[in-house]
């Protein structure tokens, strides 16, 4: 087999290299990318061969139909072997609906652990009727904060209800109650329209994997569609470079206007350039910042003499004690709203209301699954309380 190596400054030109030398019967072996000593840039290396053997039986096949015929038989009885194995596979795999099931299950555990915890002393179900017990286990399921749940039993407590009721009438007149308690609670970003006039620029920050990419692209195209506005999608990723192009194939396909930045002061010259944009929506660069030196250029947008809000994406997959160091982190930029986004993976939704009240902090959007720009939902008490209630 006859082996050689090419190179050069990219690797289409390098397979190119090889096509012209061996032709179609060019065997990749291996490739890799070398550093230029002394210089910026990259080579790319591809050792190839010439597969003799191939020809050959290319040449043997051409003379006598019938090997053909024999190769095709081997190939269908291959692949129906392989059809097998991966039923096989997939038999043994977990379906999706055993998941379900499983977590029923879990769920009727924790909750016969509950009513074993509603008669130990000192719980905070001890003694607790039937109707009202009942919220507090569903709350307690949900995640929601102890402190929280504390404030709400003594409120509930004190109702003037009459305690020998019909039980689902009393736990229909505790959980209405208790719905209204934690609706004060709950607090909602307004709009993002900007003031008549005047530009807003609104800037998205998070971690990796928090959905930030897909929450500014379907943001951006709801409040062109939905409020009319003159939109214009910003990407700020000085890091990974996938996620700018993510950001212009996406913005292409749903007909938005796009730009890429690498300084905060960049969007100036943009704006001074195309004067028709209301809103400016601005995914940056994936973050985890301990401090606020962690926080670099993010900080620069407080010099753009434009009104900047910061909104904090989260993802309800994490535990709560990771969102909650995640808005501790970016608190120094002074934070406007809370973005949930994977509302769709995630089984329990107290958290929402904790972070929120915790921190004092408005939520504005729900990311509800992956589909952009569908997914997406404006933030509301009343689906909070919703999906914690499980109405």
């Amino acid at each position: 087999m006859d082996v050689k190596t090419f190179e050069a400054f990219s690797m289409r030109d390098a397979l190119k290299a090889v096509k012209s030398h061996f032709g179609n019967d060019a065997v990749i072996l291996n490739t890799r990318e070398k550093k230029i000593e002394g210089a910026k840039g990259k080579l790319y290396e591809v050792t190839a061969a010439k597969n003799s053997q191939a020809s050959i039986a290319g040449a043997s096949r051409a003379q006598d139909g019938h090997h053909l015929r024999d190769n095709l038989v081997e190939l269908v009885e291959y692949f129906k072997t392989l059809e097998r194995s991966i039923k096989a596979l997939g038999d043994d795999m977990a379906r999706r609906q055993d998941l379900f099931r499983l977590d029923a299950g879990l769920h009727e555990l924790r909750t016969v652990v509950y009513d074993e915890l509603s008669r130990s002393k000192g719980s905070l179900l001890e003694g607790m009727n039937p109707g009202l017990s009942k919220i507090f286990q569903r709350l307690k399921l949900m995640g929601l904060d102890d402190s929280e749940m504390s404030k709400l039993a003594d409120f509930l407590k004190a109702l003037p209800f009459e305690k020998k009721a019909d039980p689902d009438q009393l736990f229909q007149q505790y959980q209405t109650q208790a719905i209204r308690w934690m609706m004060k609670r709950i607090k909602v970003a307004p709009p993002w329209n900007p003031v008549m006039g005047e530009r807003a620029v609104h800037v998205l920050v998070g971690s990796a994997g928090s959905g930030k990419t897909s929450a500014a692209a379907k943001i951006a195209h709801h409040y062109k569609t939905d409020h009319k506005q003159r939109v214009l999608l910003v990407a700020f990723d000085n890091k990974r470079i996938a996620a700018r192009e993510q950001l212009r194939v996406t913005a292409k396909v749903l007909g938005m206007a796009y730009e890429s930045i690498e300084r905060p002061r960049d969007l100036l010259e943009i704006l001074d350039r195309k004067k028709d944009w209301d809103l400016v929506v601005v995914d940056s660069a994936a973050e985890c910042p301990r401090a606020k030196e962690d926080l670099g250029d993010l900080l620069d947008f407080r010099d753009v003499d434009l009104p900047v809000s910061f909104h904090l994406t989260l993802a309800m997959t994490e535990k709560e004690v990771q969102m909650d160091r995640m808005i501790r982190g970016f608190s120094h930029l002074g934070l406007q709203s809370l973005i949930f986004n994977r509302l769709d993976e995630s089984w329990s939704y107290g958290e929402i209301f904790n972070l929120s009240l915790r921190w004092s902090l408005p939520i504005s959007f729900f990311g509800v699954g992956r589909s952009v720009p569908e997914d997406l939902e404006r933030a509301s008490r009343e689906r909070v309380v919703e999906r914690i209630f499980g109405l």
